[in-house]
């Protein structure tokens, strides 16, 4: 069994750099999906399962580049805060076959490290394609992004050039 389907059922839950190189956190998912309104919420409930306090997974952040890679992203969503895009991202959720990773700390963490663009851009792409893995069939992949992740639309696009995004806002008056 090679290490893509050893980590089948898992998902990266945190990227941090550590001992001089970035290393990423894993969690069992099982076929549970994100229908949560955020990545946070439903890792917070899978790190409950007995199984998960018991077995850990901490790998090289390389790794991720070992694991399969899931569906192209279908599309992006930025958005400025408290403006609707929760909603507009549960309505996808709602969806089985979609998979919608909204606001995942990993995805910030690899957009604000502290490594050299093309670096990031790497990381970026095996973290989503981690992500964007279908367990029950779906076929289209969407990421809510956080509101200030706004700032780094360039670096975001360079990575997915061809991924459709939409940017939410509300009148602020």
């Amino acid at each position: 069994m090679d290490l893509s389907e050893k980590l089948y059922d898992w998902m990266p839950v945190r990227v941090y750099p550590d001992d001089g190189g970035y290393f990423v956190d894993w969690c069992w998912m099982g076929d549970a999906r994100f229908i949560e309104p955020f990545f946070d919420l439903t890792i917070e409930k899978r790190m409950r399962l007995p199984f998960n306090l018991a077995f850990r997974h901490r790998t090289p952040v390389e790794t991720l580049k070992e694991v399969d890679r899931g569906l192209d992203p279908t599309g992006f969503i930025f958005h400025m805060s408290r403006c609707g895009s929760t909603l507009v991202s549960q309505m996808l959720a709602a969806v089985g076959s979609n998979i919608v990773i909204s606001e995942a700390p990993p995805i910030d963490n690899v957009i604000r490290s502290a490594v050299g663009r093309d670096k990031r851009i790497e990381m970026l792409r095996d973290l989503v394609g981690a992500y964007a893995r279908p367990r029950n069939g779906e076929r289209h992949f969407f990421i809510k992004f956080d509101s200030w992740s706004t700032l780094d639309l360039d670096l975001v696009e360079e990575a997915f050039p061809n991924v459709p995004w939409v940017f939410l806002y509300r009148e602020p008056v």
